[in-house]
């Protein structure tokens, strides 16, 4: 039986009107009128009396009715499923990553993605780790590219993309230099250049000096440029992403381990209730991922 059908004789038997059911259905009377008269003969029973002016429910009328006021309480609750499935579908995917993200596979994934769902809308989002958490937890973001280090747990679903460390980077003629891995405890009284303070970088360094019971001797903390250039003056010893030293480091510098290490894994969290076009994007990485 025609789903439509069903849905034309719940509205006759609220309306007891041809005319107003017709009008309200967009369409003819006479449609209408054989849309019910093959209601009746699939049924094997009349639906309606009719007379000159109303029509009634008959009484098998009547004992089909909930189960047709179901029917279309049901297809109700599809269309306006349907409706706010395309208005998501519509609203743009919202991706934060953090800063460097050339270096940790994020563009390149974006831009794969892009390829392949060109007609998906994205906005990235690029800003410090801290902030990118806060605007997570807040709901303000569903997806955002992080980091943990192997003392943090992640609070939400977590797609690993890789691992890092932090090293030391100093000028060749720096004593420290002749060692392969540095021990945080020599780096206690010697000037140090580190990332601003709401960078992943420094809050691990942090933590790390602290489980040794210990204060870094901070002479510089700013933007990642800033250091560099004070790096190669010898005003210090900069700590930093490696994947990062490897893309700045020149002749006249070396890198070097620390001890311990200071590791961390990066990749995409998301958060349980994605718009389905964040859950297109998060299958995607966990696909793309999954080749590495």
């Amino acid at each position: 039986m025609d789903i439509s059908y069903i849905l034309e004789f719940v509205v006759l038997a609220d309306t007891k009107s041809f005319s107003a059911t017709a009008y309200q259905m967009h369409i003819s009377q006479a449609a209408l009128s054989r849309h019910i008269q093959t209601m009746e003969h699939e049924a094997g029973h009349p639906l309606f009396i009719r007379s000159t002016r109303n029509v009634e429910l008959s009484d098998y009328g009547r004992i089909y009715l909930p189960f047709a006021r179901q029917i279309s309480e049901c297809v109700n609750n599809a269309e306006a499923a349907k409706k706010i499935y395309e208005e998501q579908s519509n609203i743009k995917t919202m991706i934060g990553i953090s800063r460097y993200p050339d270096l940790y596979l994020t563009t390149e994934l974006i831009s794969g993605f892009r390829r392949n769902y060109p007609n998906i809308p994205i906005q990235i989002i690029e800003t410090s780790l801290k902030e990118l958490r806060e605007e997570f937890e807040a709901g303000r973001l569903h997806i955002i590219s992080t980091s943990y280090a192997k003392w943090e747990k992640p609070q939400h679903k977590f797609i690993p993309a890789g691992e890092s460390s932090l090293v030391a980077v100093m000028p060749k003629s720096h004593p420290l230099a002749e060692l392969e891995r540095i021990p945080i405890r020599q780096l206690a009284d010697v000037p140090l250049l580190v990332p601003e303070q709401i960078s992943f970088t420094y809050q691990y360094l942090l933590y790390t000096f602290h489980q040794e019971n210990m204060n870094p001797n901070i002479v510089y903390q700013g933007n990642t440029s800033g250091a560099w250039h004070l790096l190669k003056e010898g005003m210090g010893i900069f700590i930093q992403d490696i994947a990062i030293a490897k893309s700045q480091i020149d002749e006249n510098l070396v890198i070097r381990r620390l001890m311990p290490d200071i590791s961390y894994t990066f990749g995409l969290e998301h958060q349980d209730n994605l718009t389905p076009n964040e859950r297109i994007y998060v299958k995607y990485i966990e696909k793309e991922l999954a080749k590495f």
